[in-house]
């Protein structure tokens, strides 16, 4: 009878691991190296209709993990809402179907993917604001595990009615926040949460936000609306999860604008917002970055298709944020200023 309890309980052990290896779509574009897909659609319809909460039916297509080439119907509308308004060519979110996808023997359960498209028409910038904006998530990922997966993709696109012009330009997919939910075991909050109170965020892990938000220039956030935060619920309170790093001095698109109500005078100029709840965790987070301050220096050194100068410039910033790094651990001093809100702004000018 023992030995029957033991199998079941390891024939159960299995199949649950063998449950948890089922792809999905994120996972099987995944790769180390910036991988190729065509996205073909209406794309004129694409940009005229991009304010409309409107799908649009296209095809996506890949290679295989084994060099296959994947042909997928999906659907596909623009997104975001500042980038949407000023950009030429919206964001997108693409919606797979599930029985597609459970065909190639991919998860049903994770269909939808957002994807950072170029934005702007001048070719070059695009590609670098592109190649940087992916640069903060995968920094980030450095720091928590509370992160967002990304993959750097190159796109053909194809408009459906001029099949012979192509164009291609670069993105980044972002993988679908109920796959990271379910991954660390949390709940994702709605996008209809206001007015968070700021106590019943997990302050350690907000701390890691807003010290990493000072890091690379970005004053585009906040955990209690939630503007450019996800939100999962824990047992140890909510989770943030940033995204949209494009108003961040690291990443410098030509539409970015300095916040005057921050005292900021130039884009480069840093501000601490973290809340007075993470003042606890500020040395053992300061910690954290000096330890992975070769691996962040490694990242942006090594990225892809980024200009020489443009690295050396990125890596200025960061070292000049490592200058100011034990001035943070500082803030009960004279230098913390304390809003009616209890948040914390700490001035940072920038280099």
């Amino acid at each position: 009878m023992k030995k029957f309890v033991l199998l079941s309980i390891w024939l159960f052990s299995v199949q649950s691991i063998s449950a948890n290896k089922v792809q999905s779509i994120f996972d099987e574009l995944t790769s180390e190296e910036v991988i190729e897909i065509t996205l073909k659609t209406d794309l004129d319809q694409l940009i005229t209709d991009k304010n409309k909460d409107e799908y649009q039916e296209a095809s996506f297509t890949y290679t295989g993990k084994y060099g296959d080439i994947q042909a997928l119907p999906v659907k596909v509308k623009a997104r975001g809402k500042y980038r949407r308004r000023v950009c030429g060519f919206p964001p997108i979110k693409l919606n797979f179907p599930k029985g597609k996808l459970k065909t190639l023997g991919l998860s049903g359960e994770f269909d939808k993917l957002k994807l950072v498209t170029h934005c702007l028409d001048d070719e070059k910038a695009s590609e670098q604001n592109i190649v940087k904006e992916w640069l903060a998530y995968k920094l980030y990922e450095q720091v928590s595990p509370y992160h967002l997966r990304t993959q750097l993709v190159k796109i053909t696109y194809i408009d459906s009615n001029r099949p012979g012009e192509k164009s291609e330009r670069y993105g980044i997919l972002i993988e679908e926040i109920d796959q990271l939910a379910k991954r660390m075991n949390t709940k994702v909050i709605g996008d209809d949460v206001n007015n968070v109170d700021s106590f019943s965020i997990n302050a350690e892990i907000l701390c890691k936000v807003a010290v990493f938000q000072y890091m690379i220039g970005n004053v585009d956030w906040n955990p209690s609306i939630p503007r450019n935060i996800k939100l999962l619920e824990s047992p140890n309170g909510y989770i943030p999860v940033p995204y949209d790093f494009d108003f961040a001095a690291l990443v410098s698109p030509s539409y970015i604008r300095m916040s005057r109500d921050y005292g900021q005078k130039s884009i480069k100029d840093r501000v601490y917002l973290g809340h007075t709840t993470t003042y606890a965790y500020i040395e053992k987070t300061s910690d954290l970055f000096e330890e992975k301050r070769s691996t962040i220096k490694r990242l942006l050194r090594k990225a892809p298709l980024i200009r020489r100068s443009e690295t050396k410039e990125l890596i200025n910033y960061v070292e000049h944020f490592y200058q100011e790094l034990p001035r943070l651990k500082e803030m009960a001093q004279p230098i913390l200023v304390k809003d009616e809100a209890d948040d914390l702004h700490f001035q940072g000018e920038g280099k």
